[in-house]
């Protein structure tokens, strides 16, 4: 699942800490990518066709607010959809990424916190051409997406296709997390050495993202012809409430030894 890169060295901590991510290359393997990139097919098209176990966890473009409406038309008529949460409930390919311990090593070293628990798994489709944008927010506080309790938790962003800012990559404005909340409001980012321009954050299959939930992020349209699917997965500090999450994830609030233990006792992943 991993490659050489799993290290977490200390300038990548400075650079998480000042500008409020992290890119980390080649840090899964190919195989390991395309049994990835096959299983969220396979989510896709069951959401596609209606699948009656799939639905519940499913948000469709055509019902996102802010879409155009001849692009929620294409997205009606092909019925496509936009988010997959509750993942580990829906397959069980997910389940080595989940509980990958360079994965939480990580998580906790930039965290400065031993004591770790899984959140969520999610899938992000923006399909070729029709694939909408996604407002600027923040992940904690002033957002109308999502609702958390407090900061310390991280998101994951694990690239099953290429991002550039032809296909929608996220983009951030780095050192933004640094910002209070009421600077953010008032848009007072200059006095915060943030910086003026967003950042494309252009990665590719086997790389990862991760993000402070506090960073200003947001990415644009896919109008290209390359699909863009993202696996987001979100660790935090053990004990954190998620609302909503807990009635719709198999594993919330466990440690990753509670997550092993679990996945052991079922029957193995297809």
């Amino acid at each position: 699942m991993i490659s050489h890169n799993r290290i977490l060295c200390a300038s990548e901590g400075i650079q998480f800490s000042t500008q409020g991510f992290l890119i980390k290359k080649n840090f899964i393997s190919p195989d390991s990518i395309s049994r990835l990139q096959r299983a969220a097919e396979k989510l896709e098209q069951r959401a596609c066709d209606n699948d009656s176990t799939v639905i519940p966890y499913t948000t469709y473009i055509h019902q996102l607010p802010w879409v155009t409406t001849e692009t929620s038309l294409h997205a009606k008529k092909r019925n496509t959809p936009y988010f997959i949460e509750g993942i580990p409930l829906l397959s069980r390919s997910f389940d080595s990424l989940i509980s990958l311990k360079c994965l939480w090593e990580m998580a906790s070293r930039l965290l400065q916190n031993r004591q770790l628990s899984y959140h969520n798994t999610c899938l992000l489709f923006k399909p070729a051409y029709i694939g909408p944008k996604v407002q600027w927010h923040r992940d904690f506080m002033r957002n109308n997406i999502l609702s958390f309790t407090s900061s310390r938790f991280l998101r994951i962003f694990i690239p099953l296709d290429r991002f550039d800012q032809h296909n929608g990559a996220p983009m951030v404005y780095p050192g933004s997390h640094r910002i209070p909340e009421r600077a953010a409001f008032l848009r007072l980012k200059h006095r915060y050495g943030t910086h003026p321009f967003p950042h494309t954050l252009s990665c590719s299959p086997g790389d990862i993202v991760i993000i402070n939930p506090k960073i200003r992020h947001g990415s644009g349209p896919n109008r290209s012809a390359r699909n863009r699917t993202n696996l987001l997965l979100q660790l935090g500090t053990y004990g954190m409430t998620v609302p909503g999450s807990q009635s719709r994830e198999l594993w919330f609030g466990m440690d990753r030894t509670g997550i092993k233990a679990a996945q052991s006792s079922l029957l193995p992943a297809a």
